[in-house]
C-alpha cells in the first residue's frame, strides 16, 4: 500500500493523558488522535508526506474501514458488541472488491451465504433471478423452468398441468393442448390418425365416420351434414334423384317414387297435366299433346270422335264368291286401317249413332232399315236360304247407292 492507517488502542496513554489534565476517564470521552511516525521503508511512505499516521483510540462498538490506492480494504471494523476485527470477504463482513469468502456472495457490498432468491446464482443453484414469479424462465426454488414443472412458462409453453401431462389428457407431455389430428386420442375424441383424409376410419374431426359428419364415406355418395331431403344430398347420404320418393326443392315439381306415367306425378318427377301426352287414368280420357281439337282427343284431353271415310254396302265383294261377312267396324278396317275395335260406325256424316247399313242373303230390309254397327250373321255370305247371312259389305241387295255406312275414329 502507498500509505496505511493504523488504529491502535493505547489504554497507558490514554490514562496517563486524561489524569495529567485532571480529567475523568470515561470511555465515551476518549479521542482519536494522529501522530507523524517516521517511515523506515520509503516503499511504505504516502505520496503527500512520507510519513506513517498512527491513529489511537479505544472503541467499543462499531468501527470504520479504510481503503488504500488500489481499493483494498483494511481489516479495521469492529464487529458489534464483541470488539472483533470484521475482516473483508468474511461473512457478514464488507465485500472485499466485489469479492467474499467461499460459500458466500456479495449483496448490497455484505458477505452473506449462499441463499435461493437473492438474484445470485450460487453453489449448484442452475438460476436464480430473485423473484417469486413461476412464469419465466427460473422458478421460485431457484430451479430451471421445464415442461412437466406445473408452472406455464409464459411465450415457451401453452399448458403445464405437471404430473397431469398427457399425450390423451388435455395438455399433452410436450406441453402443448391436445388438438384434433396430433395423432393422439384427447378428449373429446373418438379417434385422431394425425392425418387430413376424409375417406379413411377418422374423418379430420377426429370422429369415426358416419353418415352426417359431412365427411363422404364409401358407401355414400354425398354428405351434407343435415336432415333435410329437400336438398341435392338425402339424410341417407344418397345423392337425391328423381324416384326417390323426395321432390327436390326447385328441380323437382312431384316425386312419388314410382316410373308410372299414368298417375299424377310422371315418372320424369312432373305434375302431370292435359297435353304431356301421357293419359292419367281416371282424369283424362286422352293426352295426344297437341293442340288440335279435331283429331279426336280435344284440349280438354275428352276424347272426340273423327270421320275417317264413307263407303257404300254394295261396294263390298260379290256374295256368289262366298265373301266373309263383315261387320261395319270390320269393313271400316278392312277399308281404311288398323283393328275393328278402332273403330264406330254411323248413317250419317254429322255424327257417330253407332248404326249401318248391311245387306241379307236374299233380304234387302237392313239396306233401308239400319242394324247395330256390330250386327252380321254367319261366317261366310253365301248360305243358301233366306236371312241365312248378313254383312255390312257385300255386293247383292243393297245397290243404288243408298246403302252409305260412315267410319269414325272415337
Amino acid at each position: 500500500m502507498s500509505s496505511v492507517v493504523v488504529r491502535v488502542g493505547v489504554l497507558g496513554v490514554a490514562l496517563l493523558v486524561g489524569c495529567s489534565s485532571g480529567e475523568e476517564l470515561s470511555s465515551t470521552s476518549v479521542t482519536p488522535t494522529t501522530v507523524p511516525v517516521p517511515m523506515t521503508d520509503p516503499s511504505t511512505s504516502s505520496e503527500t508526506g512520507g510519513t506513517t499516521e498512527v491513529t489511537t483510540g479505544f472503541v467499543t462498538t462499531g468501527g470504520g474501514t479504510t481503503s488504500g490506492d488500489d481499493g483494498s480494504t483494511s481489516s479495521t471494523k469492529l464487529t458489534e458488541g464483541t470488539g472483533e476485527i470484521c475482516e473483508p470477504g468474511a461473512e457478514f463482513c464488507p465485500c472485499d472488491l466485489g469479492a467474499c469468502d467461499d460459500g458466500l456472495s456479495c449483496v448490497a457490498d455484505l458477505c452473506q451465504p449462499y441463499t435461493c432468491g437473492n438474484g445470485i446464482q450460487e453453489g449448484d443453484e442452475p438460476c436464480d433471478d430473485g423473484n417469486n414469479d413461476f412464469t419465466d424462465a427460473c422458478t421460485p426454488g431457484c430451479k430451471l423452468a421445464s415442461c412437466g414443472d406445473g408452472a406455464v412458462q409464459v411465450g415457451v409453453e401453452v399448458c403445464d398441468l405437471g404430473g397431469a401431462n398427457s399425450d390423451t389428457g388435455a395438455c399433452k407431455l410436450d406441453c402443448t393442448l391436445a388438438v384434433c389430428g396430433d395423432g393422439f386420442v384427447g378428449p373429446g375424441e373418438a379417434c385422431d390418425d394425425g392425418n387430413l383424409a376424409e375417406d379413411d376410419l377418422c374423418t379430420t374431426k377426429c370422429a369415426a365416420p358416419g353418415c352426417g359428419d359431412m365427411a363422404v364415406q364409401p358407401p355414400e355418395t354425398c354428405d351434407d351434414g343435415n336432415a333435410d331431403n329437400t336438398d341435392g344430398c338425402l339424410n341417407t347420404c344418397v345423392l337425391a334423384v328423381c324416384g326417390d320418393a323426395q321432390v327436390q326443392a326447385g328441380v323437382e315439381e312431384c316425386d312419388d317414387g314410382n316410373a308410372s306415367n299414368n298417375d299424377a306425378c310422371l315418372a320424369a318427377c312432373k305434375v302431370a297435366k292435359c297435353g304431356d301426352a301421357q293419359v292419367q287414368v281416371g282424369v283424362e280420357q286422352c293426352d295426344d299433346g297437341n293442340a288440335n281439337d279435331a283429331d279426336g282427343c280435344n284440349n280438354a284431353c275428352i276424347k272426340v270422335p273423327v270421320l275417317v271415310g264413307s263407303y257404300n254396302v254394295h261396294s263390298g265383294p260379290a256374295w256368289g264368291g262366298n265373301p266373309p261377312t263383315y261387320t261395319c267396324k270390320e269393313a271400316c278396317a278392312q277399308l281404311y286401317g288398323g283393328a275393328a275395335g278402332d273403330y264406330a260406325c254411323s248413317t250419317t256424316n254429322g255424327g257417330v249413332n253407332g248404326q249401318a247399313f248391311l245387306s241379307g242373303y236374299a233380304d234387302l230390309k237392313y239396306c233401308t232399315m239400319p242394324a247395330d254397327d256390330d250386327f252380321k250373321v254367319n261366317t261366310f255370305y253365301n248360305c243358301g236360304s233366306f236371312g241365312c247371312s248378313y254383312s255390312a259389305f257385300v255386293q247383292d241387295n243393297c245397290s243404288g247407292g243408298t246403302s252409305i255406312n260412315y267410319c269414325w275414329k272415337p
